[in-house]
């Protein structure tokens, strides 16, 4: 169904709307530039799929699957993501707006130079993951694990990690990116190894 319900979109303004895609396998199949609009996507796997430049307005992706899939420059706009895994995906240079991110994994995912805007991110992993080079704007984390993740060149000003885990993250020389940093007390520990500082 999906992969039909995608040709009909390429001949219809590059447009999927008002659909429910549930328990499908999807492989190498090209997304790219579609405009999806009101998509629940529910137990769904992706495998090789390209998300470039995909838009997803009003979505919902509910215990899917598109590990080691692209969305380079995607852009995603009062959407919903639950339950998920985009391990090994590619979300350099994406726009997240209005966007809540609910129990998902993105380990060893590229988020380079992506930008999140009024985002929630609550019971999700980004263990080894690049968010370098991003902008956060009206952002809030709960419960998330952030060990080893790369913050180079991303301010986490005003940003609370009080409650996410911090252990081996990477940043600058300068640990510029740290400044404004919210964190509670335990977690000075973890920082206070950049430095190159041990607590005896």
């Amino acid at each position: 169904m999906m992969t039909q319900n995608l040709a009909a979109a390429r001949k219809d303004e590059d447009t999927l709307e008002n659909q429910t895609f549930e328990n499908e396998t999807a492989d190498h199949l090209d997304f790219s530039r579609i405009d999806c609009v009101s998509i629940q996507f529910k137990n769904c796997h992706f495998s090789a799929c390209n998300f470039d430049k995909t838009s997803f307005y009003h979505c919902q992706l509910i215990n899917c699957d598109f590990s080691n899939c692209s969305f380079i420059e995607s852009y995603w706009k009062d959407s919903a993501l639950t339950g998920s895994k985009g391990n090994g995906s590619d979300f350099a240079e994406s726009r997240l707006k209005s966007t809540q991110l609910t129990d998902c994994a993105f380990n060893y995912t590229n988020f380079t130079k992506a930008h999140w805007e009024r985002c929630t991110v609550k019971n999700c992993s980004f263990k080894e993951s690049f968010l370098t080079e991003m902008h956060f704007n009206n952002f809030k984390i709960t419960g998330t694990d952030l060990s080893g993740v790369d913050f180079f060149r991303t301010s986490l000003k005003n940003l609370d990690f009080s409650q996410c885990t911090l252990t081996g993250i990477h940043v600058s020389d300068s640990f510029s990116e740290l400044r404004g940093l919210k964190i509670a007390p335990m977690q000075a520990a973890d920082l206070i190894g950049l430095l190159g500082i041990r607590i005896i």
